[in-house]
């Protein structure tokens, strides 16, 4: 494993320090231990943090592996919350529209938005029955996102 860096090391707890990966889920776990005082050191076993987050390059072509949890920024702000902190400090968000751009075998296109009837808009010049099924897959997620964010 190399050490990719500490998270303030003047905080400890004489009992123990907490060690973790750098993926989305080992860093927000630090930071969460930060805010509550802990010793946190971060260890990294490749050349660079972000775990999933992170892509990687193939020659001259570079890929993105899906930092998808960017789409919930109020999860970020909770976090850095719990520490103490804001987001804004560390991290600067810029909101995109349209936030993806998928374009398909047959070069047709679809913008995702976060402008749901403009999104409908769209499904429907691929097929007509797409926005009922965009309002129950929405209706379903939702539930969904609740019973896992919510308190």
């Amino acid at each position: 494993m190399t050490h990719a860096f500490i998270l303030n090391t003047a905080l400890n707890n004489e009992q123990t320090d907490y060690c973790c990966r750098c993926g989305p889920g080992g860093l927000a776990t630090a930071l969460r231990l930060q805010g509550q005082g802990y010793h946190v050191e971060i260890f990294e076993s490749t050349s660079r943090v972000g775990g999933r987050m992170r892509g990687f390059e193939d020659g001259d072509y570079a890929f993105d592996t899906g930092p998808t949890i960017l789409q919930l920024p109020h999860l970020y702000d909770d976090l850095f919350a719990s520490a103490g902190l804001k987001r804004e400090e560390y991290i600067p968000f810029t909101r995109l529209e349209p936030y993806t751009k998928l374009r398909f075998w047959d070069d047709s296109t679809l913008e995702l938005s976060t402008d749901q009837e403009k999104l409908k808009q769209q499904l429907a010049a691929f097929r007509s029955d797409l926005p009922q099924a965009f309002d129950r897959w929405y209706a379903e997620e939702t539930q969904k996102y609740n019973a896992g964010y919510e308190p």
